[in-house]
């Protein structure tokens, strides 16, 4: 007799519902323990869609279960989503294949969100099937009406719908209509940083720069932070002892006050990274650090040249010019590193190294490189063919680190 065909029956909860309202801690694994967590969620909130979804693949488990050895698992990420949420659903992925050694899996999803975590799955296991439990409304109003009031329950959602303004409202307060110019600042800051993916990168960018005390870069990591501490105190200094009463010439005194070391503080961090990197003799990493450098010292021009201007001790043109000559500089920067890092590409050898992403999960062996159109095929567990382009490299060591989500 055939030996049956091992299925796992998937969800993913990105946002983290069930550990936040039902309180549970992922994986969730087993039909019991499924029903157990649904039930909880609906308890908790009858209207979460996250149960409903849950409901859907322990169905799927009984159709299925008379013909194939079946598993079902749930999967949690983390409310703040991005990096965080795909790094503990990839943990739990693997824990998960650890223990059932599935052929192929029916992903079960309610919606775009979790879907977005669908090739790290596609890694690591054959996905046969993707089922969507959408909650049906009766008319087009009240599913609209249904999707926001769920949504604003959301910490990320509701940060920006009741959050914002009420920050408005504080400022307003204590500041007047000085207030509201701040908080449209503050709203321009937000809107770049969500726009260009800012908030993301620092994310990233903090998660690099960890450090440990064997580390011979560490001096050049701990002299940054009482710099950085210096530049904010000259900076308050300053302010303090200002005749300015303008708000906007204030605030250019303490930029240019405190862009007189805080940058020394950001390229001792780069400085630093680089010179771990190149102990390693992975010039390809170093790159990234170099074009940080650059980037730095071209918004240290950019910003001291605005400061001068706004204070009137510069004339407009000349911020005009330090602005031309940024963006070209950047771009000159960028153009070369790029062409440096694709040298550093012919001469690794690519084929046979394992490819990780940023996350840690591992998603296969490089099986072939086209150096014509930039491209890499990364060949998963499950001999399916993923393929990248160079501009996906993160690192090159003796594994590959790719951005992937």
């Amino acid at each position: 007799m055939a030996e049956k065909k091992k299925i796992l029956i998937l969800c993913i909860d990105r946002d983290d519902d069930i550990g936040k309202k039902a309180k549970i801690k992922g994986p969730v694994v087993g039909i019991e323990a499924n029903k157990s967590a649904a039930l909880k969620l609906l308890e908790a909130d009858p209207e979460d869609n996250d149960a409903n979804t849950i409901f859907s693949a322990i169905k799927t488990y009984k159709e299925i279960s008379e013909n194939a050895e079946v598993e079902i698992a749930t999967l949690t990420g983390s409310e703040r989503l991005g990096y965080i949420a795909d790094r503990k659903v990839g943990e739990q992925l693997e824990k998960v294949l650890g223990d059932f050694n599935a052929n192929s899996c029916i992903f079960v999803s309610d919606g775009a969100s979790d879907e977005q975590i669908m090739p790290i799955i596609q890694s690591r296991v054959r996905i046969d099937y993707v089922k969507r439990s959408i909650v049906k409304q009766a008319e087009a109003l009240e599913n609209t009406y249904f999707v926001i009031f769920e949504k604003l329950k959301e910490p990320q959602y509701a940060r920006i719908v009741f959050g914002l303004p009420g920050i408005a409202f504080l400022l307003y307060l204590f500041a007047g209509t000085m207030g509201l110019r701040i908080f449209l600042g503050i709203i321009g800051v937000y809107f770049l940083m969500k726009g260009f993916g800012i908030d993301y990168a620092l994310t990233k960018l903090y998660s690099e720069f960890k450090f440990s005390v064997d580390q011979p870069s560490l001096i050049l990591y701990l002299s940054s932070i009482p710099i950085a501490m210096v530049s904010v105190w000259l900076g308050i200094s300053a302010v303090a002892h200002s005749n300015y009463t303008d708000y906007v010439k204030l605030f250019a005194l303490f930029t240019k006050e405190m862009l007189i070391l805080f940058p020394v503080s950001l390229l001792l961090l780069t400085g630093g990274k680089i010179f771990d990197i190149s102990h390693k003799k992975n010039k390809y990493g170093m790159m990234k650090y170099v074009l940080y450098s650059v980037f730095i010292i071209v918004l240290w021009i950019i910003f001291g040249v605005a400061s001068d201007w706004v204070l009137g001790n510069a004339y407009f043109y000349q911020f005009v010019i330090s602005v031309i000559f940024g963006i070209t500089i950047a771009y000159v920067s960028i153009v070369i590193t790029k062409r440096k890092a694709g040298e550093y590409i012919h001469d690794e050898r690519l084929i046979g190294k394992n490819v990780f992403t940023e996350t840690g999960m591992f998603l296969g062996m490089i099986s072939k490189v086209d150096y014509k159109k930039l491209r890499f095929y990364v060949e998963t567990q499950t001999k399916q063919m993923l393929d990248f382009s160079f501009d996906n490299i993160s690192n090159i060591g003796d594994a590959i680190v790719i951005k992937y989500i």
